[in-house]
């Protein structure tokens, strides 16, 4: 067995790894969002805090295989999770705002 892959027995589906790895990515998606949307309009910005969250988990996964032999896509798949789901949050609220004069941009 390859050595740079976890079994499936090392590497659950479900867990609090993964749980970690969504909000930990939804963090990062935020908070580079919040940035990134004081100087871009919604999409651009929602694309800057994609590539960055991404960059960041493949980074971890990339240190991961470095330093314990264990790359994981089920990790990048969590990571893409909490991406998705800050992107639906952040698209909602946007949507919602249109309909506040204060939040329209």
């Amino acid at each position: 067995m390859n050595e740079s892959v976890p079994s499936a027995a090392s590497d659950p589906t479900f867990g609090i790894d993964k749980a970690e790895h969504v909000i930990v990515s939804a963090s990062i998606a935020g908070l580079v969002y919040v940035g990134a949307s004081r100087v871009l309009p919604h999409w651009p910005a929602l694309a800057v805090a994609a590539g960055s969250t991404m960059a960041a988990g493949l980074g971890k996964e990339r240190w991961d295989t470095k330093h314990h032999s264990q790359w994981s896509w089920k990790d990048l798949a969590a990571d893409a999770a909490g991406l998705l789901l800050t992107a639906a949050i952040t698209t909602a609220i946007r949507s919602w705002g249109r309909r506040s004069p204060h939040m329209q941009r």
